[in-house]
């Protein structure tokens, strides 16, 4: 959404808060079909119905900027009313901010049970993110189910032992299927390959060292990776790896020759780190640039929306590609 630069500084901020919180609600509502999957989405946005919709009506140019999805946001309220009506809410809020309330057994089945069914829990980081707790207050919560509801426990057995398999298993499948897109411009999906199905596909970019340490613990077949990081260092100088040397070594413990072609490959391309960004912060930098300017708060909300669209990773080194098109795009247009 483009902000009218005549408004004052606060004005902007406002809009520009405003406007992110409904772009998220209307990819709520466009993306998750099951009416239950989009009721929890929205609960854990909002904590009422009335909060988007005064955020819909508090300004003119906020309601006539997304006018076309009026109706949708209207069907949210209908169903954020149905599920409070309901009752249906209780599990939305109990999935939305874990509480161990005096280490109630209850709450410790919940998370364990969560842990069995959410096929996100291979990724402890997703996991504890997503279901707002950490590593101990987890540990503590298996230990009462062991206690308490032992065949509830098996099953979590059963559960971490497919996970523990799953976290080196996803991995390996999508460098394997970068690796063969680069050897043939298709990836094992069938998607054409380029830079932006590399960034899509790549594993551990949250921490890869602490991806490939707790990978380490698990795994024997890795115990091999820590000697090529001494090796590489010591026959390059240098103190620590980047990402693309730590994927590149990863990837050599199980697939040697692939190792080589994704290293020539991240060489050729530039590859060398994965940086977390943040929408509103990097919009906010541009606010105040020129209307004429090479590269506006505009142009960096269209980046936005795009790295949205096309389900890109939200980093920086995909966000400098586009800028940098949409410079050079921006400047052929001005000397025509």
């Amino acid at each position: 959404m483009a902000i009218n630069s005549e408004l004052s500084y606060d004005k902007k901020l406002d809009i520009l808060k405003k406007t992110i919180i409904l772009d998220e609600l209307i990819d709520i509502d466009k993306y998750n079909k099951d009416e239950r999957t989009k009721a929890f989405k929205l609960r854990k946005r909002c904590t009422s119905y009335n909060t988007f919709m005064r955020i819909f009506f508090s300004r003119d140019k906020v309601r006539a900027e997304y006018k076309d999805y009026e109706e949708s946001i209207m069907k949210l309220k209908e169903l954020f009313i149905k599920y409070e009506e309901n009752g249906l809410f209780d599990e939305s809020r109990k999935e939305s901010v874990f509480i161990l309330k005096d280490l109630g057994n209850l709450d410790a089945r919940y998370l364990v049970m969560a842990y069995i069914n959410d096929s996100c829990s291979y990724d402890s980081n997703e996991f504890f993110k997503k279901y707002k707790t950490n590593l101990p207050t987890f540990r503590r919560c298996v230990l009462k189910v062991k206690k308490h509801a032992p065949e509830l426990y098996k099953e979590y057995l059963y559960a971490e032992g497919i996970n523990k398999e799953r976290r080196l298993a996803v991995p390996i499948y999508k460098i394997n299927s970068i690796i063969e897109g680069i050897q043939t411009g298709k990836t094992y999906d069938g998607n054409d390959f380029d830079i932006f199905e590399f960034y899509k596909l790549t594993p551990f970019k949250n921490n890869i060292d602490r991806d490939l340490r707790s990978l380490e613990k698990d795994f024997t077949k890795l115990n091999v990776l820590r000697a090529y990081k001494t090796i590489y260092c010591k026959w390059n100088n240098k103190h620590s790896l980047n990402y693309a040397e730590n994927l590149y070594l990863f990837t050599k413990c199980f697939n040697e020759n692939g190792a080589e072609v994704l290293k020539q490959w991240m060489d050729d391309n530039g590859i060398k780190n994965i940086t977390p960004i943040h929408r509103a912060s990097t919009i906010n930098y541009y606010y105040g640039t020129p209307e004429d300017a090479a590269y506006t708060m505009s142009d960096a909300e269209e980046i936005f929306d795009t790295m949205e669209e096309k389900n890109y990773p939200k980093i920086k080194e995909i966000y400098d590609i586009l800028k940098d098109r949409k410079i050079k795009k921006k400047k052929a247009l001005s000397m025509k």
